[in-house]
């Protein structure tokens, strides 16, 4: 049945501005990057002679892109997605069918999970494009771009999970796309206390291949750590998420 419920949501989701979403925060961000680079040249040069590592260097700009991009974009994925019912008033025809609506419910966060995937993949690519660009001389840390790219995504399963439940469950996007655009600025600050820095929120910013520390530049000890409680949370909210959903009352 999941199959099915996947099968036609994609066949929604192909008629609103989802792939766009998908294909759009990946390349800003590298956008971004690039246009920062290019501007601060000379200062990025003598960085990389003083440091000799091209990638960390430049790399560690990318933190600050990224920790807001990535949730932001994951608000807006969630919201195109539940909108598809919304904007239709779909969910009384939906929900009418002899399907799970823990069924239906899971079918669309598998496909936020997918998209945000899709976009890690497109900004590890991109990454290596901007490294070509700016004419690296080191080779190509694939591993490292990857756990930065994939790593705040995997961290953001329970921002997911709450986003996709708040633009189910409240007809008005605006609302939910607030809420997850304040809480992503709210989570730049997140990773400085001893308590906050374990609210979902502040977890992209924890999971990143390298961190900034009074040494410089070294790898984050917490990677695995905050990637599996990504993994774990996001579980445990999509379950609650998918039991509230399954006895409202949706229009």
């Amino acid at each position: 049945m999941i199959g099915k419920l996947l099968t036609s949501d994609q066949l929604k989701m192909k008629r609103t501005s989802l792939w766009l979403v998908t294909i759009l925060v990946p390349f800003v961000t590298v956008l971004l990057k690039l246009a920062e680079s290019l501007i601060r040249y000379d200062y990025y040069v003598k960085e990389v002679n003083k440091t000799g590592d091209w990638w960390t260097t430049h790399l560690n700009i990318l933190i600050g892109i990224m920790v807001f991009a990535v949730p932001v974009g994951i608000t807006i994925t969630c919201s195109v997605i539940a909108n598809t019912e919304h904007q239709s008033k779909g969910w009384k025809h939906t929900l009418a069918l002899p399907l799970s609506r823990t069924g239906v419910y899971v079918s669309k966060f598998t496909w936020a999970v997918i998209c945000s995937l899709i976009s890690a993949l497109l900004l590890t690519v991109g990454l290596a494009l901007f490294g070509l660009c700016l004419g690296a001389k080191d080779p190509i840390p694939w591993i490292i771009l990857f756990k930065n790219s994939f790593g705040p995504y995997i961290s953001s399963l329970p921002i997911i999970a709450f986003q996709l439940w708040l633009s189910m469950v409240i007809r008005n996007q605006a609302f939910s796309i607030t809420i997850g655009t304040v809480s992503a600025m709210v989570g730049l600050f997140l990773n400085f206390g001893d308590f906050t820095r374990w609210l979902p929120w502040a977890y992209p910013l924890q999971s990143f291949a390298f961190i900034m520390s009074e040494k410089g530049m070294v790898p984050n000890p917490d990677l695995l750590l905050m990637n599996l409680l990504g993994l774990g949370i996001g579980i445990v909210l999509l379950f609650i998420g998918a039991k509230d959903f399954a006895r409202r009352d949706i229009y």
